[in-house]
């Protein structure tokens, strides 16, 4: 399991579990009604089930892009020599030593990356109430 596949299976149950909470507290009559006024199993997916979802598949995401950067233990028996997260990289780069600017310029971006993606939850988030 030492391969980015072993790093997906790790993460999919986290983001198994949230989406299918959201996918159950929402409303089947919803999709019942769109059903009824002739939209088809497709559309009613697309247009119905999906934005309702969406919460849940963001609010999955993130969780699942935080692991990745943040259990370093898991990612390093998790994945074979071929595969290096970001934060495998860094570390590797600093454990011999090198500490370059484009080290710190990739670590700064990371938290940037960081920091815009949760700010940008949490405007989406404020919308929709």
């Amino acid at each position: 399991m030492q391969s980015f596949w072993g790093h997906i299976a790790f993460n999919i149950a986290f983001v198994f579990v949230i989406v299918k909470a959201r996918l159950s507290t929402q409303l089947r009559t919803l999709e019942e009604a769109s059903l009824t006024l002739g939209a088809d199993e497709i559309q009613t997916f697309l247009r119905v089930t999906i934005p309702l979802a969406l919460p849940g598949i963001v609010a999955a995401s993130l969780i699942a892009f935080t692991l990745s950067w943040d259990n370093f233990v898991k990612t390093v028996f998790t994945t074979g020599p071929g595969f290096q997260t970001l934060p495998l990289l860094i570390w590797s780069q600093a454990a011999r030593g090198v500490v370059s600017p484009s080290l710190s310029a990739l670590t700064t971006l990371m938290l940037l990356i960081s920091f815009l993606l949760a700010y940008l939850y949490a405007k989406i988030s404020t919308r929709r109430e």
